[in-house]
């Protein structure tokens, strides 16, 4: 760490005192998200203000209607079912985000090229090739590659424990009727 002289030091601290943050709620609000990049390993299920919490509870009751879980470790599997679709989406959304950005930088590099004599055409091929480098894209196979395994894994427990549930079902059935 490179040593800094004690008067910028003091000039730093005097700085940092004046910096007090956001005020307001909104201010609050918003930059409580200035530390977030894509969301995919976010511990908040529905991040406020870029996600519909109305959406993720629609599809966590279409989750529960279709699986019919009894108890509450189905339940909580189900319910985990829901959270990973929805990172899922989240990482669609950011690919499709970080596409069309990288797209419209290229658009813009494109045509700031003076280049009046090319066609439109051309201009949407050269377009279409063009694939972000962001930092978000290259962990995004990673991440989707975990939710894609949990989900897996959570589906297996899911139906294992129902399996189970259907069994002593149907051998308390056969016991109650003198089997």
């Amino acid at each position: 760490m490179k040593a800094i002289s004690l008067r910028k030091w003091k000039a730093n601290r005097r700085n940092a005192a004046k910096s007090t943050g956001p005020r307001t709620e909104a201010g609050k609000k918003t930059s409580r998200w200035n530390a977030l990049k894509h969301g995919m390993t976010a511990k908040v299920v529905v991040i406020p203000g870029l996600e519909s919490a109305k959406k993720y509870k629609k599809r966590l009751k279409n989750y529960l209607h279709y699986h019919k879980p009894k108890g509450a470790p189905e339940k909580s599997l189900v319910q985990e079912l829901a959270m990973l679709d929805q990172r899922v989406l989240r990482g669609c959304r950011l690919e499709r985000n970080e596409f069309a950005y990288a797209a419209n930088l290229a658009k813009e590099d494109f045509c700031d090229d003076n280049d009046f004599f090319v066609s439109h055409k051309k201009a949407r091929k050269r377009d279409s090739l063009v694939f972000p480098g962001s930092d978000a894209m290259a962990l995004l196979p990673r991440y989707e590659l975990s939710v894609v395994q949990r989900r897996r894994q959570v589906l297996a427990a899911l139906h294992e424990l129902q399996d189970r549930r259907r069994k002593e079902k149907s051998a308390g059935h056969r016991t109650a009727a003198g089997e």
